[in-house]
């Protein structure tokens, strides 16, 4: 549960995020959170400026544990892009980039998130975003820790675990892209990574021409090189996916515009007020 409250020494909003610990799961999760959200700093991760680790509500005398973060006013990406449907080139372009900024800070401080999609992306005062909601955050790349996560959003290894371990960074990359691919073309890629969804079946069988023909007719036709970066990113087996440095690195963030702080505040301010938003 998320409360909103004002920090009285700055004067500023903030958001409190209380978990009540029923059994050793609600303390897991919290220390998760905490730890992933103190070893990023990164304008586009949420930040936390204070935590409670031996705090008690309630007339039963619960536990609960206290984390103040950043308060994101304008709500989630999934509100928006319920609002835009297909966002506009250069405003998806600077929002992927951003969020896989975001990402690369993430791995880089040994976080992996675990559950991104949009509702655990907020959008913060100036429209820009923050990668949120840690609770189910691995520090080991490499774990036995059970699948975690939205289905539509998780990758096609975790669907096939039998015990072993598994590499938390490429399933963020899977998850990522369906962010990305939601931005662009206004629906998911696929239902579920798994045999029994049409689009994974035709993934992983390498018929991408039947996969972009059949998406196609529900939403935009995406240039060739977003295309190829999308088959790399939504790639079956996950040590052929990029990082996100190498995302990065891709033409399409290199050699296009990419919104400045200021200009994407406004072009997003107009877009809304413009009206140019799904009915």
């Amino acid at each position: 549960m998320v409360h909103l409250a004002r920090d009285k020494g700055m004067g500023d909003d903030v958001a409190i995020k209380v978990t009540e610990c029923r059994g050793a799961r609600g303390s897991e999760t919290y220390y998760r959170e905490k730890e992933a959200l103190g070893a990023i700093d990164h304008p586009n991760v949420i930040k936390i400026d204070a935590a409670n680790d031996q705090d008690r509500l309630g007339r039963e005398g619960r536990q609960v544990h206290l984390l103040v973060l950043e308060f994101c006013s304008q709500g989630d990406l999934f509100s928006l892009c319920t609002r835009l449907r297909v966002f506009p080139d250069v405003l998806a372009r600077t929002y992927c980039h951003s969020l896989w900024s975001g990402l690369e800070a993430c791995h880089g401080a040994g976080a992996y998130h675990r559950d991104l999609k949009p509702e655990n992306i907020l959008v913060a005062d100036d429209w820009s975003l923050r990668i949120a909601d840690f609770g189910y955050c691995s520090r080991e790349r490499m774990s036995r820790l059970r699948p975690a996560g939205t289905v539509g959003y998780m990758a096609p290894e975790m669907f096939a675990l039998s015990g072993g371990e598994v590499d938390f960074q490429p399933g963020d990359i899977w998850s990522m892209g369906v962010v990305m691919f939601i931005m662009l073309m206004g629906n998911p890629p696929l239902k579920t990574a798994t045999s029994k969804c049409w689009y994974y079946r035709a993934i992983a069988n390498g018929e991408w021409d039947k996969f972009w023909t059949t998406h196609e007719c529900y939403g935009p036709t995406l240039d060739a090189s977003v295309k190829n970066l999308f088959q790399c990113i939504l790639h079956p087996d996950p040590h052929a996916r990029p990082s996100a440095t190498a995302v990065l690195q891709h033409e399409w963030f290199t050699s296009h515009c990419i919104l400045s702080g200021s200009e994407l505040t406004d072009f997003v301010s107009s877009l809304l007020s413009s009206g140019s938003t799904k009915a």
